[in-house]
């Protein structure tokens, strides 16, 4: 995470760590949470043009972005192999 190359804000700050991360072949794990949305009388911001600005970051962060250009330098990824062929 320390060598990511942050260049979002916003809504598209968890699109671009979550498209970058998974460029490193990494397992994600969901935790659930509670969540109670607001109203627009409440003080709901978000609207269409927010869903337009995620779909834009997910093209962006997904097809435009290499793995290369997402880190300072590229983590080292240990290789798992196998029990069966460690015991060789």
């Amino acid at each position: 995470i320390r060598n990511l190359i942050i260049t979002s804000d916003g809504f598209g700050f968890e699109i671009e760590v979550t498209a970058k991360v998974a460029k490193l072949n990494c397992s994600f794990y969901e935790v659930p949470i509670s969540y109670y949305g607001r109203t627009y009388e409440e003080g709901k911001k978000i609207t269409y043009r927010d869903g337009i600005a995620a779909f834009y970051y997910i093209l962006r962060f997904n097809l435009f972005c290499t793995r290369e250009n997402s880190f300072k330098s590229l983590p080292q990824i240990p290789e798992i192999r196998p029990a069966a062929l460690t015991s060789e």
